[in-house]
C-alpha cells in the first residue's frame, strides 16, 4: 500500500494524476499528506490540495510542508518543484495551530463536561514538538 502511496503521489508530482483523479483515488485510500503536496506543486491544484487537508489525521496535516523536498520527487531532466504554495502553508499553519488556540479560549472543561480531547488531555507546556510551532520555526 505504501508503495502505491508513493507512485500515486509521483504521478500527481508530475501532473499525471490531477485534481480530476482525486474523487477515484479516495473510493480506494484515504488521503496521505504526500497526495496533497504532489497535488499542490501545480498552480490550478492548490485550492484542491488545501481542500483535502481536513481529511488527514491532525498528527499528519504538518507533514504536508514538512516533506516538501523539491528533489525528493524530482526525476532525471525534470523541473524542480516550486516553493510550498503561500496558501497551503497558511492553510496546514492554521490547521495545526486551531487545536491550540481553541485550548487557549478554553483552558478548563466546563463544569459538569465531558473531558477535554485527547490533544487537550495530553497538552504540556513542551511546545518545541508540536506541529505548529515546528512550522513557525521555518519563518524568517
Amino acid at each position: 500500500m505504501h508503495a502505491a502511496e508513493k507512485t500515486l503521489a509521483a504521478l500527481a508530482a508530475d501532473g499525471t494524476v490531477t485534481a480530476a483523479d482525486v474523487p477515484a483515488i479516495l473510493r480506494h485510500r484515504r488521503v496521505w499528506a504526500g497526495l496533497i503536496s504532489a497535488l499542490a506543486r501545480h498552480p490550478n491544484q492548490v485550492e484542491m490540495a488545501i481542500a483535502l487537508l481536513p481529511r488527514l489525521p491532525s498528527h499528519e496535516v504538518e507533514q504536508v510542508v514538512r516533506n516538501w523536498d523539491p528533489d525528493r520527487t524530482r526525476t532525471k531532466g525534470a523541473a524542480p518543484a516550486p516553493p510550498v504554495p503561500q496558501a497551503l502553508f497558511d492553510a496546514v499553519l492554521e490547521a495545526c495551530l486551531t487545536p491550540l488556540a481553541a485550548y487557549l479560549l478554553h483552558p478548563e472543561p466546563e463544569e459538569g463536561g465531558e473531558a477535554v480531547s485527547a490533544f487537550l488531555k495530553d497538552w504540556s507546556l513542551e511546545l518545541g514538538g508540536r506541529a505548529g510551532w515546528a512550522m513557525l520555526a521555518r519563518c524568517p
